[in-house]
């Protein structure tokens, strides 16, 4: 008697394919807004970051060299931060460009430019506040507030208009 072979089917039918790729289909289309924004908070975050960093880079920078430093800040869309003062280079970083950011400022002045003396004070004599957004428009802002007097700063999200420092909301841990 002849021997038959039954194998069993292997691999996935036309209609098996199609289904998964509906599926992940509907899926990417539910992920894919919210992940989008998150990249863009991401995006603003870093900036606020970069913002941060430098101003507390040249502060001390002002300190340890015993001498005033400057940071300049563009605002606008694609704003820059340097902070060259004459023949000195306060800033380590050189030029840092914050492209797809805008920024807006409470001193009137383009670009804002803040002087830190050798105890590391900046030379504002009122609050400044520094608000970052996407430069689309799209999504949340978040703010920084410059002190006068010590020069201390905070962050936080931005809410409201005009960019006074009681719109720049601090999370509280």
């Amino acid at each position: 008697m002849p021997s038959f072979d039954a194998r069993k089917p292997e691999g996935f039918t036309l209609i098996e394919m199609a289904i998964i790729a509906m599926i992940i289909g509907i899926l990417s289309a539910i992920a894919l807004p919210s992940f989008l924004s998150f990249l863009n908070a991401r995006r603003v975050d870093q900036a606020l970051d970069d913002l941060e960093s430098a101003l507390k880079q040249i502060q001390l920078e002002a300190v340890r060299r015993s001498r005033n430093c400057n940071i300049n800040i563009s605002t606008g869309n694609n704003p820059t931060i340097t902070g060259r003062t004459g023949t000195y280079d306060c800033l380590r970083i050189g030029r840092e460009p914050l492209d797809g950011i805008n920024l807006t400022s409470s001193v009137a002045t383009n670009p804002l430019t803040i002087t830190f003396d050798f105890k590391g004070r900046p030379n504002t004599t009122t609050t400044t506040t520094i608000v970052l957004s996407l430069a689309s428009g799209e999504g949340s802002a978040r703010c920084l507030v410059l002190a006068p007097g010590i020069g201390t700063s905070r962050t936080g999200n931005y809410n409201g208009t005009g960019t006074v420092a009681s719109n720049c909301i601090t999370p509280q841990l």
